[in-house]
């Protein structure tokens, strides 16, 4: 099975407009793997959460009328948005 350098370096190779990954059990855009900001990791959803998070949460995705992509980080037990970021695709 290949590491995550050598999956991050496939995935770097091609255009991509959005990476999701998970396992790690918090939210956050993953700049330490893809400088560009378009890698997310979404993994606070139901896990004992890592001890720098403090909430429960989901991703939306959308694809908006101008082509562009939507996504809003949201906080499970409120539905409150807690971060969001709109990307051009590539």
């Amino acid at each position: 099975m290949p590491d995550f350098a050598q999956i991050a370096k496939i995935i770097k190779s091609y255009n991509h407009t959005l990476v999701f990954t998970g396992h790690t059990h918090l939210m956050k855009v993953d700049k330490w793997n893809d400088q560009t900001g378009r890698a997310f990791v979404i993994g606070n959803g139901g896990a004992p959460l890592a001890q720098s998070f403090s909430w429960y949460g989901f991703a939306l995705v959308e694809q908006l009328s101008d082509g562009n992509v939507s996504v809003v980080l949201l906080d499970q037990a409120t539905g409150n948005p807690m971060a969001s970021h709109t990307l051009k695709p590539l």
